[in-house]
This record gives C-alpha cells, structure tokens and sequence, in this order.
C-alpha cells in the first residue's frame, strides 16, 4: 500500500470511529432512559391498583442499588466513548496539520488545535451525564415516594 492510500485509509477509520462514537451517546440515553421507565411505569402499575401493591422495604433498595450501579456503568460508557472520540478527531486534526498549512489561514482556528485527551475538554458530552443523572433522580423519587 502506498503512502497515499495508507494516509487514505487511516483517515477513513478515524472518520468512521469519530461518527460512531458521535452516535453514541443518544443511543446510550434512550437505552438508559428507557430502563427507567420501565421500572416506574412497573412500580405505578403496582401501586394504582386496588388495593395497592406496594413494594417491600428490600426491592426498593434492590431497584436502588441497581438504578445507581446503571448509571455508573453508563457513565463509564459515555467517559470512554468521549475519550476514543477525542483520540480518533485527533488523527483527523494531525492530517489537516500535515496536508493544509497552505489553507491554514482561512480555515477555521481550531482545524489545526490538537485536543488534550481528557473527560473536561469539549464538554458536550456532559448534557447527557446530567440527563442520565436527572432521570436517576426522578426513578428513584418515583420508587421512594410514590405510594
């Protein structure tokens, strides 16, 4: 393979890897929030019966532990999936380094700023945090207080 078409093919990975891992985290919330749901639709099912069924002290904190070990482990998810992300864009920026300094004064600015790989650099990704963090929230003041 020659240089050029290896340059090629690297820069079609790392654009498929960036728009994956751009993908991702929508797909993440929905699944996410779509497991809470069904745990507070089931809890509201069972105490708006007649007579109420409601849930022992022991589930409660069964659905707890569980709701809190969910979010941890799609945080976890949403962490890594930000830092693959920044890794892949910054194959894309080392490439328009190389191959546009001839362009570098009407491009945009940060076109040619090589990301710091960490979870505190473009923080976009942190709206879905606080939504996952949101719905944890309100699933468990759904399962604690509703009767």
């Amino acid at each position: 393979m020659e240089q050029g078409e290896l340059q090629k093919y690297i820069l079609d990975q790392a654009k498929t890897e960036v728009d994956h891992t751009r993908s991702w985290p929508p797909k993440i919330l929905a699944f996410y929030v779509t497991i809470h749901f069904g745990i507070v639709g089931a809890h509201l099912a069972l105490t708006g019966r007649t007579p109420p069924i409601n849930a022992p002290f022991c589930a409660k904190l069964f659905i707890t532990l569980f709701v809190v070990g969910l979010f941890l482990w799609a945080a976890l998810v949403l962490g890594k999936n930000h830092l693959s992300y920044l890794r892949h864009r910054n194959i894309q920026i080392h490439f328009q380094i190389e191959n546009l300094k001839k362009y570098k004064d009407t491009l945009p600015k940060n076109w040619f700023i090589i990301n710091e790989i960490s979870l505190f650099v473009r923080k976009g990704w942190w709206f879905y945090l606080y939504l996952m963090f949101l719905v944890t929230i309100l699933t468990m003041g759904g399962v604690w207080f509703v009767r």
